[in-house]
């Protein structure tokens, strides 16, 4: 039997948690193909352009129900999210644009601006300091996922970051795959998609 202490060290449980197994409807959903801020005020005018096709319950009909504010911190953004009803099991969720980072009250701009070291974005030291650790933390749930999608790339890329690799290098390594411009907001959305509530960082 191995050592207690060659077990793989201990993820976030936020970074993990799935929001299926905690039971709850509705929740939140982002969309992949919104990377910029010009691209969302143009979808915005479109309530079928943010529409989810369908809530976990099966159904089809999801009605616009709100729309509510987001401050994205360090970017000066108040960023509008709309809100969707599911007419059947009455499960709201939330859609948000790809370049706003969950749960991280921010833009990917902003973090990656944070994270390379730049000061022009006002990031606590603390908070920069957390996200760096997040950022090494293994990344094994997040490759399991990118590996069992049924996606050739994605797999490759899963393989080529092995078990043992870091949430930093699968994002390198996804960013380099794909020749995607942002090294983190593609990847997070794909994981958020992927596994519902699984997060990059």
């Amino acid at each position: 039997m191995d050592p207690q202490w060659a077990a793989p060290p201990a993820v976030d449980t936020c970074l993990v948690s799935s929001d299926a197994s905690r039971g709850r409807r509705g929740g939140t959903l982002i969309d992949e193909r919104v990377l910029e801020l010009a691209v969302h005020e143009a979808m915005l005018k479109d309530p079928d352009a943010y529409r989810p096709a369908e809530c976990r319950c099966g159904c089809r009909r999801l009605h616009v129900h709100d729309r509510r504010e987001r401050r994205a911190r360090g970017a000066g953004l108040v960023v509008t999210v709309m809100v969707f009803l599911c007419a059947q099991c009455r499960a709201s969720w939330r859609v948000l644009p790809a370049f706003l980072a969950r749960c991280l009250w921010r833009t990917w701009e902003v973090v990656e601006a944070a994270l390379s070291g730049d000061e022009r974005p006002l990031v606590p030291a603390r908070t920069v300091q957390r996200w760096q650790a997040r950022l090494a933390q293994p990344a094994r749930a997040a490759t399991q996922a990118l590996a069992t999608s049924g996606d050739a790339t994605l797999r490759a890329v899963a393989q080529r970051v092995g078990l043992d690799g870091t949430r930093g290098a699968l994002a390198a390594a996804y960013a380099e795959a794909t020749g995607g411009a942002s090294l983190l907001a593609p990847l997070a959305a794909l994981l958020h998609r992927l596994s519902s509530g699984l997060r990059l960082m």
